[in-house]
């Protein structure tokens, strides 16, 4: 297993494939796909902010545009290392990719990544979101915590962590 088990630059799981986000166009498409959705959109997130977000330089997160369908779905963000194990920063998928089990097949290839070497994957929630508590919590997650006024003051998020290995 590589340092930095998210390395590559394509992977090709069963239901989709994910690249790694190159062009500002790509990073400009996504933003604006999830600045319309929940949750981004009741946090107040602007497609402009997401497009820095997804731009901007930290080597410790890397960044994967989902296709399916032979489409942009979505975008996968993880941080690696992030307390012996990987942070989901986010999953973001177009309302028409939700719900055919790409998300999950993603959370699939997270744990297969980082299973040699480490014992965690993790990841925040807005309480908000019952959504994407439901789909954590199928995929195995733990809600360990809440985290008060993380994103915006008077909302909650809860940190969620499955244990690997």
């Amino acid at each position: 297993m590589p340092d930095d088990p998210f390395s590559a630059e394509r992977y090709v799981l069963q239901s989709c494939n994910l690249g790694a986000l190159m062009s500002n166009a790509d990073a400009d498409f996504v933003s604006r796909q999830l600045a319309e959705i929940d949750p981004w959109r009741s946090l107040g997130y602007s497609s402009e902010g997401l497009c820095r977000y997804f731009l901007r330089r930290d080597p410790a997160l890397s960044r994967y545009l989902i296709f399916a369908d032979n489409r942009k779905a979505g975008i996968v963000c993880v941080r690696y290392p992030w307390l012996r194990g990987a942070y989901i920063e986010m999953i973001g998928l177009s309302e028409s990719f939700q719900g055919m089990g790409i998300g999950r097949e993603v959370i699939g290839w997270i744990e297969a990544q980082t299973l040699a070497a480490s014992q965690n994957i993790w990841a925040m929630v807005s309480a908000f979101n019952k959504r994407a508590i439901n789909f954590y919590e199928r995929a195995g997650f733990i809600k360990i915590a809440p985290v008060h006024d993380l994103i915006r003051r008077g909302e909650d998020e809860f940190l969620y962590r499955k244990p690997i290995g």
